[in-house]
């Protein structure tokens, strides 16, 4: 979210950062001190600005609300490969739909809830593999 906490990063050895938009001072930051930055972007604005300031991977956030070949939609005008990450809306059920158009998803509330037992956790992931 801010500069600070990309130095705190850092510092607890992280080699990326995972922002939930798109912040050109919190890229700048992590391009400084050397870390690959997976941005939040939406649009096609957001994603071409992205581009222009090297985020490594474009996190769609909420992903749920595009089509779900959002990311073919929109590489053809991009002057350099990039690579998508669905957020927002996939579970275990449609990840691998997502995974034929995305580079990666991402995953949180369909595999854990707070309370969920580590068993129960654990369950949902393997159904997820």
């Amino acid at each position: 979210m801010n500069s600070r906490q990309v130095d705190e990063s850092l510092a607890a050895g992280a080699r990326f950062i995972l922002t939930p938009n798109l912040d050109p001072q919190v890229i700048a930051e992590a391009k400084r001190q050397r870390l690959a930055v997976y941005a939040g972007v939406f649009s096609a604005s957001e994603i071409f600005l992205a581009a222009e300031l090297g985020v490594a991977v474009m996190k769609i956030f909420p992903a749920c609300a595009l089509p779900i070949n959002y990311p073919q939609l929109i590489k053809g005008p991009l002057s350099q490969p990039v690579r998508f990450s669905a957020v927002g809306g996939i579970t275990v059920d449609n990840a691998a739909d997502y995974l034929v158009h995305y580079d990666s998803v991402g995953i949180g509330s369909s595999l854990y809830r707070p309370g969920q037992s580590v068993a129960e956790t654990a369950k949902r992931c393997k159904l997820l593999i």
